[in-house]
């Protein structure tokens, strides 16, 4: 039994054996990687946000909200400038993942660079069907 995403991509991207999630070189490998952790972090920080935003006023923590939010801008434009506009490995759909959910949940929060960038996307059926918004649209 596989436990993990992180496990299941890898164990999926070797079974299927063309390496379009992860490269196989080692060194484009971990850029790959690191590219999907920048926009892992964005997540967490932008789920941190939003369910703290969802604590009654009084409890809530504007230290980590600010902290929270400058964290997923800065980083949302970090990642932006490294993400190329043809490749669709491990590092875009999480990156596509995160600009979606930041747009639906924190749509205060600016991340101008990355969503130019998943504006570029929007034709994946891929990331139209699995966008936030699309289980509110009735089928």
């Amino acid at each position: 039994m596989l436990y993990d995403s992180g496990v299941i991509v890898q164990y999926l991207d070797a079974r299927d054996g063309r390496n379009r999630l992860l490269p196989h070189d080692p060194l484009a490998r971990v850029a790959e990687l690191r590219r999907h952790a920048l926009a892992d972090g964005i997540l967490d920080a932008a789920v941190s946000t939003a369910f703290e935003l969802r604590r009654p006023a009084e409890q809530q923590s504007g230290t980590w909200i600010a902290r929270w939010r400058d964290t997923v801008a800065r980083s949302a434009a970090v990642l932006a400038g490294e993400l190329g506009s043809d490749e669709f490995g491990l590092a875009a759909i999480t990156a596509a993942a995160a600009a979606d959910y930041v747009a639906f949940r924190l749509p205060d929060v600016s991340i101008p660079a990355l969503t130019q960038w998943r504006q570029k996307l929007a034709p994946r059926k891929s990331l139209e069907q699995t966008h936030p918004t699309a289980e509110l649209v009735p089928a």
